[in-house]
């Protein structure tokens, strides 16, 4: 015997894809508009190794290399405010803890909004939970 689906779930799928979908193109709003005000590319980083001293210039370049596969540097930076905030100062927000690194893989996953501004950070399925840890504890090393 076929049941009906369920309405109330039906009509709370479509508002949660509708939701995202405006979501969505309202980033992609933001950042073709970022895009067009912006030099051709992100700001370019000043950063160098020596002014850091809890990153190796091995670790700076996995993180530089995992932020251009994944299009971290769509909105981020190492150093300079783009369309989401700079690697270094997300890492001088937070005290490097395992909650605190456990928190801010979980929103780099799924995504948050209202942390940093008007522009919510989108969610990243691209990401595995390995390399999400991984981006985290590389940027919360730029002290």
């Amino acid at each position: 015997m076929r049941t009906k689906p369920n309405s109330a779930r039906l009509s709370l799928t479509f508002i949660s894809t509708m939701v995202s979908t405006m979501v969505f193109l309202a980033l992609g709003s933001a950042s073709a508009l970022a895009q067009q005000n912006a030099p051709t590319q992100a700001p370019s980083s000043s950063l160098d190794t020596e002014s850091l001293h809890s990153i190796s210039p091995i670790q700076l370049e996995r993180l530089k290399s995992l932020s251009r596969q994944k299009n971290c540097f769509s909105c981020h930076t190492l150093d300079k405010n783009f369309v989401g905030p700079s690697y270094k100062d997300i890492a001088a927000h937070y005290t490097s803890s395992p909650l605190v690194e456990t928190q801010l893989t979980q929103r780099l996953l799924h995504g948050t909004r209202g942390k940093w501004g008007v522009i919510p950070m989108p969610s990243n399925p691209q990401l595995s939970e390995a390399e999400g840890r991984e981006i985290i504890n590389l940027i919360l090393k730029l002290k």
